[in-house]
């Protein structure tokens, strides 16, 4: 791996390495963009799925174990990013125009689940984020559980959730056991038959015939709605 390649993965997502070594990413086409925050998307991710971009062509990426994304975490805090390896003296975050690829992007549709009435999500603007005058970061959302976020070079994306508690997973497990999704184990713990009956889930609640089926779909608001997982 080139040492860009390695701060990217350290640093999860970043598209210029500002934020890591204090080198600035190639220019690319400006785009409109007005002062935001990151006001509701606070909180701890974890990275469950890469996936490649829709617009590129290359082979499955094949990574080393110490390499692979899958399982670490970024927080966004009001004041900005953390994650290992990462520091900014001050973050800014602006909303950028354009078009955001959670909507255009297929291989992010399991972002934009419509809800059971067929209402589409709100979209969020693309959040770029800011370090020290350079672009660090791009993130994309549709709701306030799951975010993508552009990967070497923007050719791939990662997808972050916000972890279930356990009190959730024990729910989630007993509706998709009572509505025919699977059979499980009251365990508490997001294991490998839950994430099975999700896919199932989500195959029944997509019910599209030209949409991706994902082998781990991202479980979004939307996704969770009828399951009543995240009531209080």
């Amino acid at each position: 791996m080139t040492k860009f390649e390695i701060a990217v993965l350290v640093c999860f997502a970043l598209i210029s390495m500002t934020a890591c070594s204090g080198e600035i990413a190639p220019p690319s086409e400006p785009a409109a963009s007005s002062q935001s925050d990151f006001t509701g998307l606070v909180g701890t991710y974890e990275i469950v799925a890469v996936r490649r971009a829709s617009d590129v062509a290359a082979p499955a990426m094949m990574l080393a174990e110490e390499d692979d994304p899958i399982g670490k975490s970024i927080t966004i805090t009001p004041l900005g990013l953390e994650a290992e390896g990462m520091s900014c003296d001050e973050w800014i975050a602006e909303d950028e125009a354009g078009p955001n690829p959670v909507e255009t992007d297929p291989i992010l549709s399991d972002l934009f689940l419509p809800s059971l009435d067929g209402a589409f999500p709100t979209l969020r603007p693309t959040l770029k984020v800011m370090c020290e005058g350079e672009v660090a970061a791009r993130i994309f959302a549709a709701d306030n559980r799951v975010i993508a976020l552009p990967w070497r070079n923007s050719s791939h994306y990662l997808i972050a959730e916000k972890p279930l508690n356990e009190t959730q997973i024990l729910r989630l497990q007993h509706v998709l056991t009572d509505m025919k999704f699977g059979d499980l184990e009251p365990t508490g713990i997001l294991d490998t038959e839950t994430l099975q009956s999700m896919r199932s889930y989500y195959e029944y609640r997509v019910d599209n015939e030209g949409a991706y089926i994902f082998a781990r779909p991202a479980i979004s608001e939307s996704l969770l709605e009828k399951l009543q997982v995240l009531d209080e």
